[in-house]
């Protein structure tokens, strides 16, 4: 008689694709208020953070955070959970040449969201990562490429993800000359 596998604790990430909106308004006005906001340091390495905001204070993004919202939604009624999602913080990432994010999560959110608004060949993927008491017990050679305790997305303009603010994800450095920009942003 062989084992029975259960897999347990399934995570769910949501992918979609924003189209028909104005990317290059949006990038532009980015550019300009980095000129007027000093940013922040969280899990930017060599990047930009912008101070974080609310949905409605930039009007520019409207469009991004409809769809975002309707995300949101889907989301919430998978995972049963039964109020109206309420956006949080939102905030832009650039990422020039050579800038990455280090590992972190946004707990105690209940979903986090990212946007990409701009994404040149070889700028970079997001990495989901597993926590895997296991692996600190058995040795990395002895894991096959399979098992690894990462999952990478490498987007384009127009993805959206939205993940659990518990899963630990980080990005990869941009190895392009130009800008990868990103808005990214929290649910209650």
């Amino acid at each position: 008689m062989g084992m029975k596998l259960k897999s347990l604790f399934h995570t769910n990430v949501g992918a979609y694709e924003i189209e028909n909106v104005d990317y290059d308004s949006m990038i532009d006005y980015i550019y300009k208020n980095i000129k007027i906001d000093d940013g922040v340091k969280i899990s930017n390495i060599l990047g930009w953070q912008s101070q974080q905001f609310k949905q409605e204070d930039h009007e520019i993004f409207k469009p991004i955070f409809n769809e975002v919202n309707e995300m949101a939604k889907s989301m919430y009624i998978l995972y049963g959970i039964e109020q109206t999602p309420e956006p949080l913080t939102c905030w832009v990432n650039v990422n020039g040449k050579n800038a990455s994010n280090s590992i972190h999560h946004h707990a105690p959110c209940f979903f986090s969201v990212v946007v990409y608004l701009k994404v040149p060949e070889n700028s970079g993927s997001i990495v989901f990562e597993r926590d895997d008491t296991l692996l600190h017990v058995i040795h990395f050679n002895k894991i096959t490429h399979d098992n690894l305790p990462g999952y990478s997305v490498t987007p384009k303009q127009g993805t959206a993800l939205i993940f659990p603010a518990n899963l630990k994800h980080s990005v990869t450095p941009n190895l392009s000359d130009d800008d990868r920009i990103s808005i990214a942003m929290n649910f209650r």
